[in-house]
């Protein structure tokens, strides 16, 4: 019986494997968001090239946006912010991570998804092709710790007395008023 095909890095011991991470690759794109190549998301960052991302606003039934609670990059505080990914992985879908990103924050399946606008923002991971998808008004939302609602004028508030608490991205989206409250 033959042995099947492994990839040359694959020396069968599954032990072992469990502490290898493999690279994330996603798409790095041209100034106009074609597609141009696959890089690992390291050297992509490194490199400040052009990829895209996608942010989730949530809204609650009530028209109030839901912030989640982050951990600040140094790890010694936190932050508010929209939930986001920084990078797509290769052929994924953009409306399918949406909806994988809804369900990782709300522990359910997503509602349907509106795609509301594509933006470049330079980003500390490179010049990002961001597109935003809304739940529009029709979340049921159950409440932790981890989630802020909050509407146009507790979100001015936050973002005026507080902005060490509110993530880089969420207070650059908030210039656009439009894009976070409305819906």
């Amino acid at each position: 019986m033959s042995k099947p095909n492994r990839p040359p890095h694959d020396l069968g011991d599954r032990s072992a494997s469990r502490h290898v991470q493999e690279p994330e690759y996603v798409e790095v794109v041209d100034r106009a968001n074609r597609f141009l190549a696959l890089f690992s998301a390291g050297l992509a960052t490194e490199h400040h090239l052009y990829h895209r991302a996608v942010a989730l606003l949530i809204f609650s039934r009530c028209g109030k946006l839901l912030l989640q609670k982050k951990r600040a990059p140094a790890g010694k505080h936190f932050y508010w912010g929209v939930p986001h990914t920084r990078h797509m992985h290769f052929r994924e879908a953009q409306q399918d991570r949406a909806g994988r990103l809804f369900i990782s924050v709300m522990g359910t399946s997503a509602p349907r998804l509106y795609k509301k606008n594509t933006k470049l923002l330079p980003g500390e991971h490179g010049p990002t092709f961001l597109t935003i998808y809304s739940t529009g008004k029709t979340v049921p939302v159950l409440l932790h710790r981890s989630l802020l609602p909050v509407d146009a004028d507790e979100m001015a508030e936050l973002v005026l007395e507080f902005p060490d608490l509110i993530e880089p991205l969420t207070a650059s989206l908030w210039q656009d008023r439009n894009l976070l409250i409305k819906h």
